[in-house]
């Protein structure tokens, strides 16, 4: 009955330290099938018994246990009372250290039957006479039972360390017959007056908003029971147990993701203890209530052994399967169809067969091949048997659950249901098939043949693991079987063997029994006929077999030789076909030569014969320019002449007049309105667009309503959050230039066109005016989003907006959009009254094709000048002041076609790193909008400087990451940039929501200021520079701004593989 001193141990330990020991090793090693921690219990205990690895493991925590921090060489040698609690860890102790044992097992047994009651079902009801079989054991049959890595006795301190190792356990070549047959465990029972509760319920895994960590919530669905029903929970009950979502926050204490990832995932089904003394309140930073209002912390949980399975319950979900019975009869494998099963599904489940029946648990395994998942019933491991469930109230028996049809957040809900088989009718069903009885029946026979050993008794009609009534069953299957001769048309070669078995059994252990049946065949004149016949069949086919080997033989030597010929063959045409291409090359060389250097020679004489053409163009100029001069020249000389004869009579009057004080008051103020009409022309049609544009602005919207109506605009384009939204209209309202940075294909350009729109800047004003000289309408337009696509090789303002031509006397326009909406900025800073205007913005999309510094240099002034004075000289008649409704926006990219940003200009702007968007949108406008007025914008989104007065907390943040700039990073804060980013906290402080990771609006502003203003300042090399930039990451992870830390990781990650060169821009 015991083998080995192993099934003695588990014979006389108690079932809960058995779970438990086998509890502490599943979380220790990894089965394959099966996540870590995630292995049935029943299965490592089927597993131990085969495996001596395993054994030793399981030993080790029952040692453990029973002589908690005792020394080894103490408990084997006896020092402390072996009580009948300490019995099963004393042996346990020789398995874990692998030594040989000082008893003999029939000694072992007699000791324990000493020590327990004649009624406990222990060792005392073994009979004698399997006691003495059982003392003839040699006593080191343990050892030779087990085989380890290590066979070698621990060296220790003689302490019961468990082992810790986490090597993989193969189990795919192991019998689980336990597995799929055995009975549904009964959970650990609660102790009385315990308020633990056990909860089923589902993980969801929340990315954090950077992405840098994941937030691990458990909701609760339904309560497991004393008595092992289910009670589901609705959504109110939930809410009101773990408010306000009906959810609990696991976190890790040392924020340790990788090890709760390790333990769940994302939609997975578990239970959890939960008690009142291990939940704690979840507050924020500033100590208010997370709307998860309750947390526990991952390590309480495993220290109470608190995280089950649903298996661990018998709870398993159901997979629909009209064919599973004869499946199993086959011993074939299940597949089924991915959308039969969740894409993250139990390991276990149970097969729902067309007559309502259910079997199981089986392991599901994906087959990644062919995107579909598999069942291996393994039917002859486990002898056909399997358990079958009927339910007899479904109130009882199923549950169904919402859980992700996906291992990722976002994924959407499906019902999944389940069977609880503690509720159902259990019975174990044979599912052998007759071929299967037939052919153990005629294997047990040539076993019994060979007479080596005797028959095992772990067979399909007898043996330890196999119930009388199913070994009672299939033997009178096999007296129907040859009863029915109509039966044996399908099986006649397994009937022959068996048959032929019987008869040389016969032959050999009953002689006289024998020997009459076969006089009685030999007397059979029908019989013998056939026997001869098959004689002769038989004679015929060995002359035929032996003619068959012969032609197989000649056969196979001719295509030997065929196989040697067509290898010379190959071999010669390679030479050949070699020779062939070698001269080819030759001549293909000769070719090119010849090509090139007539392409050389055409390329020379198309470039003299356009010299020749260009020289031909200016000298035509030149002389056309001389002969105007000429002309030119005369004519001024006449003119000159003419006017001396006509001022010469009138100086002397004249010089009378210049005496008068009055009169030369009124020709000075003249002369000055004249310069000044010069100077500044006010074009007509600018100035009736500007008017016509105050008119139509949006002036029933409020600043309290305009961040609303934004959002809404914003969303119906793009997937963005409240909060980055805030962020684009602070910048372009607080900013004179805003830069779009960004891999391609983020929707940089398509982002600035939806701002304009949502603010209704591409709604164009129209106005109709008479012309002067002729009786005609000219239609005028004013455009106040401009899009300048720019070009590489721009090195001055003449590429950006145009040139004075000293010839015509008149600025040439490189770009009239430009022009008219810095005539517009100017009329708008020169009119008495504040107009009601919407912002004007010109777009410089990839601005970065050439440097910016260069194009760009009138403009840079701009950006420091609060009171709106600074003036954009064109030229001498085109001087244009900045409105405060003009504004930059710019989309850049890093590669190797670019220009990189120079610092002074990165000081000036706000750098906004765009997110990939979640899906790809075409920009389509099917409304327009009226303008949004500046002024509104103003209220909304911009502070005076004067009303800079932040909280403590704040302030304290932003000195710390200043001081940390300017002292180490080699990042210089300027007073510029430091007050663009205290008005940005102030308004941003106000606007912004709490993050879904639970941090403030205000430290959220600070974490967007420090991103778009001081991070992209960050250009540096050298290991030096990278342990500054890990110091600034943990201030800026330890005041929870984790944008900026997320963005530094990936700047300091992109150094690590470009040689320890970090930069924003790369």
């Amino acid at each position: 009955m015991y083998k080995n001193y192993y099934d003695i141990i588990l014979e006389i330990t108690p079932e809960e330290q058995i779970e438990k020991a086998c509890q502490m090793v599943n979380k220790q090693k990894v089965f394959s099938g099966f996540r870590k921690g995630r292995t049935p219990i029943s299965l490592i205990i089927t597993l131990s018994k085969t495996t001596p690895a395993l054994q030793k493991n399981i030993c080790a925590e029952l040692a453990a246990s029973a002589f908690p921090g005792e020394k080894l060489e103490d408990v084997l040698a006896a020092r402390f009372e072996i009580t009948d609690e300490r019995i099963s860890g004393f042996l346990a102790a020789y398995i874990a250290k692998g030594l040989e044992f000082p008893y003999s097992i029939g000694e072992v047994l007699r000791i324990i039957s000493l020590k327990q009651p004649v009624e406990e079902k222990r060792a005392t009801s073994i009979p004698e006479t399997e006691l003495e079989t059982l003392e003839q054991l040699p006593t080191n049959s343990v050892l030779q039972n087990m085989s380890d890595v290590d066979d070698k006795p621990d060296t220790s301190d003689g302490a019961l360390i468990i082992p810790t190792e986490t090597e993989s356990i193969d189990i795919s070549e192991t019998p689980m017959p336990n597995m799929m047959i055995s009975t549904v465990q009964d959970p650990i029972a609660k102790k009385e007056g315990d308020s633990k509760m056990q909860y089923l319920g589902h993980i969801q895994v929340v990315p954090s908003d950077y992405g840098s960590f994941s937030f691990y919530n458990f909701y609760p669905i339904a309560i497991i029971e004393s008595n092992g029903k289910v009670r589901m929970l609705d959504y109110s009950e939930r809410k009101e147990r773990f408010p306000e979502k009906g959810n609990i926050n696991i976190f890790s204490a040392t924020r340790n993701d990788d090890h709760l990832a390790e333990i769940f995932s994302h939609g997975e089904l578990v239970i959890l203890d939960i008690s009142e003394d291990i939940l704690q309140v979840n507050r924020k930073a500033n100590n208010e209530l997370n709307i998860t209002n309750k947390k526990v912390e991952i390590g309480s949980l495993e220290a109470r052994q608190a995280i089950h399975t649903p298996d661990e319950f018998g709870l398993y979900p159901i997979i629909e399967c009209n064919d599973a019975a004869a499946a199993l009869a086959e011993d074939r494998i299940i597949r089924l169809a991915q959308h039969e099963v969740n894409d993250q599904y139990d390991e276990l489940v149970m097969l729902r067969t067309c007559s309502n029946e259910y079997i199981g648990p089986f392991m599901l395994v994906p087959d990644q091949t062919t995107n579909t998942y598999y069942i291996n019933p393994q039917s002859k491991k486990n002898n056909y048997l399997f358990r079958v469930y009927h339910c007899e109230t479904p109130v009882d028996c199923f549950f169904s659950v919402q859980r992700p049809d996906g291992a990722y957040y976002g994924a959407p809900m499906m019902d999944t249901q389940y069977i609880n088989l503690k509720e159902m009718q259990e019975e174990l069903r044979d599912f052998i098939p007759q071929e299967a009885l037939v052919q153990e029946l005629s294997s047990i026979l040539a076993t019994k043949d060979n007479d080596e050993t005797t028959v095992s008794i772990e067979s399909a009609f007898a043996g330890i693991a196999l119930p009388n009534e199913v070994a009672a069953s299939r033997r009178e299957r096999i007296v129907n079987i040859f009863s029915q001769i109509a039966s044996l048309d399908d099986m006649v070669e397994s009937v022959s063997k068996v048959v032929s078995g019987l008869l040389v059994h016969a032959a050999n252990e009953d002689r006289e029994h024998f020997d009459a049946v076969f006089m009685t065949l030999a007397d059979d004149p029908k019989f013998m006929l056939k026997i001869q016949r098959y004689r002769r069949i038989a004679e015929a086919i060995k002359v035929k077999e032996s003619e068959l080997e012969r032609l197989q033989t000649d056969y196979d030597e001719m295509l030997k030789r065929r196989e040697e010929t067509e290898q010379q063959l190959e071999t010669k045409q390679i030479a050949l076909l070699t020779d062939n291409i070698q001269a080819k090359q030759v001549r293909l060389a000769e070719v090119e030569d010849k090509l090139n250097a007539r392409l050389q020679a055409l390329s020379l004489a198309d470039d003299i014969q356009n010299l020749q053409v260009q020289k031909g163009i200016e000298e035509a100029l030149l002389s056309r320019t001389k002969k105007e001069h000429e002309e030119v020249r005369g004519q001024t000389q006449a003119i000159l002449e003419t006017f001396r004869n006509d001022v010469k009579e009138p100086m002397t009057q004249i010089a009378h007049v210049v005496l008068n004080s009055e009169i030369e008051a009124i020709v000075s103020d003249a002369a000055d309105k004249a310069l000044h009409y010069k100077t500044r022309r006010v074009d007509r049609p600018a100035l009736l667009l500007t008017q016509q544009l105050s008119q139509q602005c949006d002036t029933s919207i409020i600043a309290e309503s305009v961040l609303n109506t934004l959002c809404d605009r914003i969303l119906k384009h793009r997937s963005y959050t409240r909060n980055e939204i805030i962020n684009l209209f602070i910048c372009l309202t607080q900013g004179f230039l805003t830069v779009f940075s960004g891999a391609p294909g983020t929707g940089k350009t398509s982002v600035c066109a939806i701002i304009a729109h949502a603010l209704g800047l591409d709604k164009k004003v129209c106005v109709s005016i008479k012309s002067d000289s002729e009786d005609e309408t000219i239609q005028h337009s004013l455009e106040r989003y401009v899009v300048v696509p720019v070009e590489r090789g721009w090195s001055s303002k003449r590429d950006f907006v145009g040139y004075y031509n000293p010839l015509t006397k008149s600025f040439d326009k490189t770009n009239s959009a430009i022009y008219q909406a810095l005539e517009i900025s100017d009329i708008e800073v020169g009119m008495k009254e504040t107009p009601c205007v919407p912002p004007s913005i010109i777009m410089l999309d990839e601005a970065n094709l050439s440097p910016m510094e260069y194009y760009w240099a009138d403009f840079m002034g701009v950006c420091d000048d609060t009171n709106h004075t600074t003036a954009i000289n064109l030229s001498e008649n085109d001087r244009f002041r900045v409105s405060d409704s003009l504004r930059f926006m710019a989309t850049i990219n890093n590669d190797h076609t670019t220009e990189n940003l120079s610092p002074r200009l990165i000081d000036r702007a706000w750098v906004i790193s765009l997110p990939q968007p979640n899906s790809p949108r075409i920009t389509h406008f099917d409304e327009y909008y009226d303008p949004i007025p500046m002024e509104i914008l103003h209220k909304a989104f911009d502070v005076e400087d004067d009303m800079l007065n932040l909280d403590t907390v704040t302030e304290s943040i932003l000195r710390e990451v200043f001081e940390l700039c300017r002292e180490k990073l080699n990042a210089n804060v300027s007073p510029r940039a430091e007050l663009a980013i205290r008005k940005y906290c102030k308004v941003g402080g106000r606007l912004f929501e709490s993050s879904r990771s639970g941090v403030d609006g205000p430290i959220v502003a600070i974490d967007h200021a420090i991103a778009q203003k001081i991070l992209p300042k960050v250009q540096g090399s050298g290991a030096t520079y990278k342990k500054i930039l890990e110091e600034f990451n943990e201030v800026l992870v330890r005041n929870n701004l984790l944008k900026s830390s997320d963005i530094l990781i990936r700047i300091m990650q992109r150094g690590d593989r470009n040689m320890q060169y970090y930069q924003y821009f790369a």
